[in-house]
């Protein structure tokens, strides 16, 4: 004759099933999750404000990734045509600094403003330094900030302290 298992035993074998293939349900839609949040905050479609004391936007993109490109690129030190030393690409630089005031919403976009800072520097040129500077800082109070894919991005601190250092070298 048959026996059967008595109805204790088959409920631990159904529930010890159940507990081995929970925690691997779990995991898969844990990396599903997280996956789809990453890719949404490395798109910039999903940011994250701690509290509500400051809010940041996506500011205008007038200089977007192919200016970021090209001004990574110029600025990058290297050797270029007949030159034996490292230099910056200087035509490109003089080139963006026409452009960029010819695209709609400049103005409004920090890392316009930041790239025509950095070359306001390189030129030493005080004035339009200090005008990028000022307009950074403004839209720094609006919460918009630079495309941290610029190559030389920094604090405002330290533009301030290049600038000072500009004006002096300039007055001295």
């Amino acid at each position: 004759m048959e026996q059967t298992p008595p109805s204790s035993q088959v409920h631990k074998k159904k529930s010890s099933k159940a507990l081995k293939i929970i925690p691997w349900v779990g995991l898969g839609l844990f990396v599903v999750v997280a996956a789809l949040g990453g890719y949404l905050f490395a798109s910039k479609q999903l940011t994250f404000a701690l509290g509500n004391t400051a809010t940041t936007s996506r500011a205008t993109a007038a200089c977007g990734d192919a200016i970021i490109s090209i001004y990574n690129s110029a600025m990058n030190y290297q050797v270029r045509g007949n030159d034996t030393e490292p230099t910056l690409d200087g035509t490109t630089l003089n080139q963006l600094e026409k452009d960029i005031p010819a695209k709609a919403g400049y103005a409004k976009d920090p890392t316009c403003q930041t790239i025509l800072f950095w070359i306001a520097i390189q030129h030493t040129d005080a004035t339009k330094a200090q005008h990028a500077l000022t307009v950074l800082n403004s839209l720094h109070d609006e919460g918009k900030y630079v495309d941290s894919n610029l190559a030389n991005n920094a604090p405002l601190s330290t533009f301030k302290d290049t600038l000072n250092t500009l004006t002096v070298d300039s007055q001295g």
